[in-house]
């Protein structure tokens, strides 16, 4: 009987440590998700003030008037809306689009 019980504690600690492992990594890859998305709009917020201090503050410009290649509103909305579906869950673009 004490061979037993020492086999499920053995298994019950065994199963309670693997649990353990796969939490962390969990919270870290969610971490290093919401870090890397961070970076992508820090990213983009530095472009759009480069993009804006070039051109002297004018006012907004006409959509035909924008450089190719410059920030776009969509490029916020989709940053955004990934941010959005990390914290809260639900399926957002995993990790996909542009690099800052």
């Amino acid at each position: 009987r004490r061979k037993v019980l020492l086999a499920v504690a053995a298994a019950w600690r065994a199963v309670a440590a693997a649990a353990k492992q796969a939490a962390r990594q969990g919270r870290q890859r969610k971490a290093f998700a919401c870090w890397r998305l961070w970076v992508r709009e820090q990213g983009l917020l530095r472009r759009y003030l480069h993009e804006c201090s070039v051109a002297g503050f004018q006012g907004v410009a006409r959509s035909g008037d924008m450089p190719p290649g410059a920030v776009q509103p969509s490029d916020f909305e989709q940053l955004y809306a990934e941010l959005a579906a990390q914290r809260w869950g639900g399926s957002g673009g995993g990790g996909g689009g542009r690099a800052p």
